[in-house]
């Protein structure tokens, strides 16, 4: 028997490793066991017959040995498959804002297949469904699809702006959620008495135009 040094393969988990044969011939193939002893791999899966190629996905480090019977004898031809896991990771989803859970080093963070990250948190998502890809240094991959829902804006029915602490500022709940909104108060005939624009929505009214304070009235939004 002729017996040649391992080959020596890296994959990720749940990634296929192609064995090739240097001969042509009749072969057995066989899965090493730790303390030496061989285990027959029972169903071999050939995809191509002409050049005699194994397909394997082993879920751990694996030691594959192919006993090849040729025209001048036998040889053993070996492969040593680590398998490196996948980073593993979670998404916790806050508002417009990601936070990732995980215990794992990577060396990419991919959001939606074009946004790199270096960090664990990404702020002002935009609504709707995203793909973030995590990537080690092995190359491995995992993928986590997460979800940004849109908030109601609740928008209060009254308010009285006479600084007793209770009501003073007509605001609209859940305009943080989006920053970009604009939102104008008119009077009932109507006049527009102020726009509000970028962090001013957030802190709301507080029932002056220009800078005096308006009648008791109806205002609308």
């Amino acid at each position: 028997i002729n017996y040649y040094l391992p080959t020596e393969l890296s994959r990720c988990e749940n990634e296929t490793a192609v064995l090739k044969p240097t001969l042509q011939g009749t072969y057995a193939w066989y899965l090493l066991q730790e303390d030496g002893s061989k285990k027959a791999i029972s169903e071999p899966t050939i995809k191509n017959s002409t050049v005699y190629c194994e397909y394997l996905t082993p879920n751990a480090t694996s030691r594959i040995l192919c006993s090849i019977t040729h025209s001048n004898g036998i040889r053993d031809e070996q492969w040593n498959i680590t398998v490196h896991a996948n980073p593993s990771f979670e998404v916790e989803v806050e508002g417009r804002d990601a936070t990732i859970q995980t215990d794992d080093t990577f060396t990419s963070l991919v959001l939606d297949g074009q946004m790199a990250y270096e960090q664990t948190w990404i702020t002002m998502l935009n609504v709707g469904e995203h793909t973030l890809t995590m990537t080690n240094a092995y190359g491995c991959k995992s993928i986590r699809t997460f979800e940004v829902v849109p908030v109601p804006l609740e928008p209060m029915v009254f308010c009285s702006p006479n600084q007793d602490g209770n009501f003073d500022n007509w605001k609209v709940k859940g305009i943080d959620f989006y920053p970009e909104a604009t939102v104008q108060i008119y009077d009932r005939y109507p006049r527009v008495l102020l726009t509000l624009q970028r962090d001013a929505p957030v802190h709301g009214w507080d029932g002056h135009y220009t800078r005096h304070p308006t009648p008791m009235n109806d205002t609308w939004h």
